[in-house]
């Protein structure tokens, strides 16, 4: 056979003495040696499960066909038990592990919670967005099209008190790639995916969630830094290393498994707050990209805005 194993900072071809019906105690021991010798877990898939098979089925059993693609971790539980018992109602805290990277990630059962940060390109919204839901961080054309469609179909929900300008000019606005997007949008993209919003704000630790109590089944989680957004996932390594994105888990079960990520993305956003990697929305400084004046503060900008039309915005400090 021939497999593709990812470990956390490489990845190797293996198992071409396999077959089919080789056992998947071989393929765990041939993976083992790569480690160092130390027991490892597999997960295979997309997205990657882990594999609970007993070690005597055959990799065809296991649902391992040839060309496929596994992720290897080391097993840290297999020699001892966790000295405290694990809780039953949140699977994604049956260990208290501490930071491997203390700002970027945060070690979980089966994997880790990190966030996949935007481009600072005031599209970085609709780029989160993108990737949470296609997997593409550069299709903010396309939701930024999607919200102003959203709009101009039901101008009763969108409108002018609501938009603060009237829907045909909003859905104008919003199309140009320097308009931010917010709450509106938020809103809008809850509807169109039937998935609830969870936006962290890093500065207080709020969590406002957009959908929420429409019945949607799904979760997506955001991070807002102040003037920016960025995307959380659940990767299956704790590592944040971007060759690994395509194992991305973006989308979460309602319930006990959104809140066990939402528990591990409050501490990451605890961390960010304490280094303060946020904007002060009340004292950050910008300059105006078209006239170069100088602005202090979200209503300065936003006051700038509608008076001169100007909304290229760069922060400096």
């Amino acid at each position: 056979m021939r497999l593709r194993a990812r470990f956390e900072n490489e990845t190797k071809a293996v198992g071409l003495k396999l077959t089919p019906q080789s056992s998947l105690a071989e393929l765990k021991t041939e993976l083992a040696e790569m480690c160092n010798g130390l027991p490892v877990q597999i997960r295979a898939g997309f997205p990657p499960r882990l594999l609970a098979n007993n070690n005597d089925d055959t990799l065809s059993q296991c649902g391992i066909k040839d060309g496929d693609q596994l992720t290897v971790v080391i097993d840290k539980d297999a020699p001892q038990q966790p000295a405290t018992p694990p809780n039953p109602a949140n699977p994604l805290s049956q260990k208290s592990p501490s930071l491997s990277k203390s700002d970027e990630l945060i070690p979980v059962s089966n994997g880790a919670v990190l966030v996949r940060q935007m481009a600072d390109d005031n599209s970085c919204l609709f780029n989160s967005i993108a990737y949470i839901f296609e997997r593409n961080a550069s299709a903010a054309t396309k939701m930024r099209n999607l919200v102003a469609d959203a709009i101009a179909q039901d101008p009763i929900e969108y409108n002018e008190a609501v938009l603060g300008k009237t829907p045909a000019a909003y859905t104008a606005w919003i199309r140009k790639l320097e308009s931010w997007g917010g709450a509106i949008e938020l809103a809008a993209f809850t509807k169109h995916f039937k998935c609830e919003i969870w936006s962290i704000d890093v500065s207080t630790l709020r969590v406002d969630r957009f959908g929420e109590g429409r019945g949607f089944e799904r979760v997506a989680v955001l991070f807002y830094s102040g003037i920016h957004y960025d995307a959380v996932a659940l990767s299956p390594v704790a590592s944040a290393d971007e060759t690994l994105k395509e194992f991305d888990v973006t989308l979460f079960s309602a319930g006990v498994e959104a809140e066990g990520v939402l528990e591990a993305c409050l501490k990451l956003a605890g961390i960010w707050k304490q280094k303060h990697k946020f904007t002060d929305l009340g004292s950050f400084t910008l300059r105006c990209d078209v006239c170069k004046d100088g602005l202090k503060g979200q209503n300065e900008a936003q006051a700038h805005a509608k008076q001169t039309g100007h909304m290229r915005f760069v922060e400096y400090s």
